[in-house]
């Protein structure tokens, strides 16, 4: 009777361990669900002037983690999908940024158009020295239209 007992119980714990860390979710509901994505049909309207317009920034960087200098960043200045390899920053996108911040704010501008960068990198191995000058034209974002 005894290994009767200690047998089911054996089984029982056995059945327990093998399911009570399974996880089921069935969510039919979310298959019924297309989604689609819709482009957006507006696009800004900048109005420029003829002034070439410029600017520029300094960031010093050690070991290439630390970079100081510059505190100011422009959003939207440039096309760029690198930013730097995992925790840190790229310290080119960052100056390049601050050079276009610091060009938009001299002359009360959003965006620079057609915008061309000059990077000067003085490199001590562990330290380094990045200017960066912007020139371009300046351009106002006046408001948004419909694109047909």
């Amino acid at each position: 009777m005894k290994k009767l007992y200690l047998s089911a119980l054996a089984a029982v714990s056995a059945v327990m361990v093998m399911t009570g860390c399974t996880t089921v979710n069935n969510n039919d509901a979310a298959n019924d669900f297309k989604a689609v994505m819709v482009p957006a049909k507006f696009e800004s309207v900048i109005t420029h002037k003829d002034t070439k317009v410029s600017g520029e920034a300094q960031l010093n960087v050690l070991f290439s983690v630390f970079s100081w200098g510059v505190s100011e960043f422009a959003d939207r200045s440039f096309e760029s999908s690198d930013n730097g390899i995992g925790l840190f920053p790229n310290p080119y996108a960052l100056v390049k940024q601050a050079a276009t911040f610091d060009a938009c704010k001299k002359n009360n501008c959003d965006v620079l158009l057609n915008a061309k960068y000059e990077i000067n990198t003085t490199d001590y191995f562990v330290f380094k020295m990045i200017n960066c000058k912007v020139s371009g034209y300046p351009g106002v974002e006046t408001g948004i239209k419909a694109v047909k």
